[in-house]
């Protein structure tokens, strides 16, 4: 059966269910209406997950239409496959999320967005994310479907040449992270993990910005993130602003919601410790003691190298600094820096091919995950595990097969030499740099705390001799009076 022939099999089953009795999309952004695309996928996954309509699971899109080659990326929440598609034998990149790590984690996760963000990537052309191209899950796991960045990210970018990159190139990619991050800001986000590995790298040379399973909503009338989401400390340690480190402490400190919140400014704080990266070599607050870049983020003071120009380290400057003193996105595209045209790619020579088998990470067991997904998902009842989960799905309108398969060349063996960048980047390293960030926030929550407590009792105790003085003052005074009358 064809997928077309499968879809419009699936319409005549889904349709009758969405018009009577269809639960609402789970994944409607805040904000956002829920329209009769999020409907037809909230029934869909319904009917699929309950498993009322057993003719839905056999036809409709599933991991069984692609071909896993290798993993491409690795991180706390997800993986991401290499695959190639049996509808259209093209190439894409495949992110998985097992289903217990969304509900463990769904204060830092951010699924609606993610999903929401990589659709709106597929309605124009030259999107500065990864198009969707689909979504769909099983009882244990959610699939996203996106298009391949086939030269891999900035992250392996900065690896492949020794020391930094030349302040051209630096151009070449700080001015499409402007555009993409501005994008971002314009679909009413605020992306909050700016970082090198979350910037892919096209065959074309172009940046593509990903992994927005840390975005959260911000209103284009609105300056400020609603404070539901200023309660973590989100983000990567090395590229991540003051302010939300402030704000998580006073999270921590006060019962009710934090005093202060934050906004876009965030990312541009972020942009600026990427840019720092690709022209120094390493994250401007990088230390192997988490604490020394806890400290040092705060303070917000970094020397910039001498050997950068005077353009590049004027925007560093305006960028790696307290949030009052930040310059704002009108203001960063009017920089000195990126006044000079750069109309050409830099030479890239080095940048991986993903599809050609240079890609750094070695083929893990996807299976074992999944069981160990469907042993702890399914000890809930199967209405509450199901109904979060209805409205994920997004199938393609059409996949035009091609006739001529593309060809994969096999995993390579790339050198192993000492990356300590990749170290940084790696996902059990980097969930205890995360766990390191978070129990920074925790110290100096209590730290404050026991300061606060301390002050409380020494005004206390200061009340109190004084009201004992003005006892004393009111029983002498009332002397004076009895001996003068």
């Amino acid at each position: 059966m064809t997928y077309q022939a499968r879809l419009t099999r699936l319409r005549k089953l889904i349709d009758p269910i969405t018009s009577a009795e269809a639960s609402p999309s789970a994944f409607v952004p805040p904000g956002h209406k829920e329209s009769e695309r999020d409907r037809w996928s909230a029934a869909h996954d319904q009917a699929l997950l309950d498993g009322r309509h057993k003719d839905v699971r056999p036809i409709t899109l599933s991991s069984e239409d692609f071909r896993t080659l290798r993993i491409i990326g690795e991180g706390q929440f997800a993986t991401v496959q290499l695959v190639q598609c049996a509808l259209d034998q093209q190439l894409y990149a495949m992110k998985a999320i097992p289903k217990y790590k969304a509900d463990r984690y769904s204060q830092a996760l951010q699924l609606p967005a993610e999903r929401h963000l990589h659709l709106l990537a597929s309605e124009i052309d030259y999107s500065p994310a990864p198009a969707l191209f689909a979504a769909f899950q099983s009882s244990s796991t959610l699939y996203l479907v996106m298009d391949l960045a086939a030269s891999g990210s900035l992250a392996d970018r900065i690896e492949n040449l020794p020391g930094s990159l030349p302040e051209g190139e630096v151009r070449w990619w700080a001015a499409q992270l402007l555009e993409a991050i501005t994008w971002v800001h314009k679909q009413g986000y605020v992306h909050r993990d700016i970082k090198p590995a979350n910037l892919l790298v096209t065959s074309g040379h172009r940046l593509l910005i990903s992994d927005f399973g840390s975005a959260a909503p911000c209103a284009l009338d609105a300056s400020l993130l609603d404070p539901q989401y200023c309660r973590e400390p989100t983000g990567t340690p090395d590229y991540i602003a003051p302010e939300i480190l402030r704000c998580a402490e006073l999270a921590l400190i006060e019962d009710d919601v934090p005093l202060t919140r934050y906004g876009r400014g965030v990312d541009w704080w972020s942009m600026g410790a990427t840019i720092f990266e690709l022209a120094v070599g390493q994250p401007p607050f990088y230390s192997s003691a988490i604490r020394s870049t806890y400290d040092a983020i705060l303070v917000a003071t970094r020397l910039i190298p001498a050997s950068l120009s005077f353009a590049l380290d004027d925007l560093l400057e305006r960028l790696l600094c307290q949030s009052a003193l930040r310059i704002d996105a009108e203001d960063i595209h009017r920089h000195a820096f990126f006044a000079v045209p750069t109309v050409h790619p830099p030479d890239l020579t080095g940048l991986c091919d993903i599809a050609d088998g240079t890609s750094y990470l070695e083929p893990d067991s996807v299976s074992e995950m999944t069981d160990e997904c469907v042993s702890i998902t399914q000890i809930q009842p199967v209405g509450e595990r199901n109904a979060r989960w209805y409205g994920w799905t997004h199938l393609p309108s059409a996949v035009n097969p091609s006739e001529a398969p593309l060809k994969v060349s096999p995993a390579r063996t790339v050198p192993q030499t000492p990356r300590p960048r990749r170290d940084r980047e790696d996902a059990t390293i980097m969930t205890s740099r995360r766990e390191g960030l978070l129990n920074c926030v925790q110290q100096s929550a209590r730290k404050q705390r026991r300061n606060a407590h301390s002050k409380s009792q020494g005004l206390k105790e200061e009340l109190q001799s004084m009201t004992r003085s003005l006892d004393e003052l009111s029983c002498r005074l009332q002397e004076i009076r009895r001996v003068l009358s």
